[in-house]
């Protein structure tokens, strides 16, 4: 319907499509009021004020104004980028910070010891797996000294805090939502540069992204939970409803807002029950096997900087359950499963290292450094570099390590060469 009430005309429409599909991200006009730049089809500027929105051919659009004519396309930028151009980008990178997570195993993995900055990674886990749980664990650990923004599609953010703050509390999260313990004890139990978005559309998420990073000079954290949820959203607006291309636009938009801003974004998807024997016993599969798990999968694996898989087996300690932690994909470091344990009550997860594949897909945990430094030192006397060699783990740590054994007496150096000299 037009405005007055009637029949919309042909160039109406025309114009209503044209602007819902370059209507550019919504400007923070509360605190910035900053205006956006655009470049015409004849490399002319345009200034768009706060709230406007662009069409193709006639600049920003104003409530009583008709197309002239067909719309001819925006040049966005020359899409052409010379080599020092790369490398201004990849300096302007190296400088972006590591996000380190809470499982030290994951950081050693995932690659530069953590999340990096301006990245897109992803964790996946099948319905009741514990993925909520996972990433929250990862929010409120970085929002001890960062900001981190959570946008919320499925559960409200109480139940996020019931959560989060269940583990820190040692207390079961129901006991939380019941109101069972006071509600200034969970106040002082969770960081407070942790905020909640709720059922935000990827514009918003991105305008409230770049406001957090324009107001503190670091971009934050952005976890999204979950990916189908959000794609369900951009689904809705569309002419003929595509769950894997919504999909796919809504991951495009997200590595959009990790590189515009600077942001770490770490977006759950859930796994399709197709997988559910894959992601059953992980352990009996390469980790690069269960890269394509995600539901809707495509752009969430090809996208991604990392992608981690999340599985529960059968077996408890108390109330932890026994859980593997894949690193399927790693885009700056190896693929690996590892050894973890949920407690589903408290929302909480530990890593307790990388795991090594046995005999008949059996597994077990990959040996403490120092013992695997033993283990090699049992043959012939080598150098620093060729026992790291021979360690076949991370060459820093294992030099670290090496250095430290010196130290303590535990490993000898004579010319260069080294030796065991007693065993602990």
């Amino acid at each position: 319907m037009a405005a007055g009430g009637g029949l919309m005309t042909g160039a109406e429409v025309a114009r209503a499509k044209a602007t819902q599909k370059l209507a550019l991200v919504p400007p923070d006009t509360d605190e910035m009021g900053t205006a956006v730049d655009e470049i015409d089809e004849n490399g002319n500027q345009i200034e768009i004020e706060a709230g406007e929105t662009i069409e193709p051919g006639l600049g920003p659009a104003s409530a009583d104004s008709e197309p002239a004519g067909p719309a001819a396309p925006i040049v966005r930028a020359d899409p052409l980028i010379t080599v020092g151009q790369a490398i201004e980008s990849l300096v302007k990178l190296s400088a972006l910070p590591v996000y380190p997570t809470p499982f030290p195993t994951v950081n050693d993995a995932i690659g530069f010891g953590g999340f990096k900055a301006g990245q897109k990674y992803d964790a996946a886990a099948g319905t009741g797996r514990g993925k909520t749980s996972f990433v929250t664990c990862i929010g409120t650990h970085h929002a001890a000294h960062g900001d981190t923004l959570i946008a919320t599609y499925e559960m409200a953010p109480a139940y996020y805090v019931a959560r989060a703050a269940s583990g820190a509390l040692g207390v079961h999260s129901n006991a939380i939502v019941r109101g069972e313990v006071p509600a200034r004890d969970v106040l002082r139990a969770l960081p407070q540069r942790l905020v909640f978005l709720h059922r935000p559309t990827l514009a918003i998420l991105c305008a409230q992204a770049k406001r957090i990073a324009d107001k503190t000079g670091r971009a934050p954290l952005v976890i999204v939970d979950y990916m189908q949820k959000l794609a369900e959203q951009i689904m809705a607006g569309q002419p003929r409803a595509d769950a894997r291309l919504a999909t796919s636009e809504a991951s495009a938009g997200l590595i959009d807002l990790a590189d515009e801003t600077g942001a770490v974004v770490l977006a759950v998807s859930a796994t399709s029950r197709a997988n559910g024997k894959r992601t059953a016993d992980p352990r009996k599969l390469a980790p690069y096997d269960l890269v394509d798990v995600a539901k809707d999968s495509g752009s969430v694996e090809y996208d991604s900087a990392g992608l981690i898989v999340l599985s529960l087996g059968e077996e408890y300690e108390g109330d932890e359950r026994h859980a593997t932690i894949t690193v399927a994909k790693a885009r700056f470091g190896q693929e690996c499963h590892i050894e973890a344990r949920f407690n589903g009550p408290r929302g909480t997860w530990r890593d307790l290292g990388r795991i090594i594949s046995g005999d008949r897909g059996k597994s077990a945990l990959k040996q403490p450094l120092p013992d695997a430094i033993r283990e090699a030192l049992r043959m012939p006397a080598a150098s620093r570099t060729e026992l790291a060699t021979r360690v076949r783990r991370g060459k820093g740590a294992t030099l670290a390590a090496i250095g430290q054994m010196i130290e303590a007496g535990e490993i000898g150096e004579t010319d260069g060469r080294l030796e065991i000299l007693r065993v602990e």
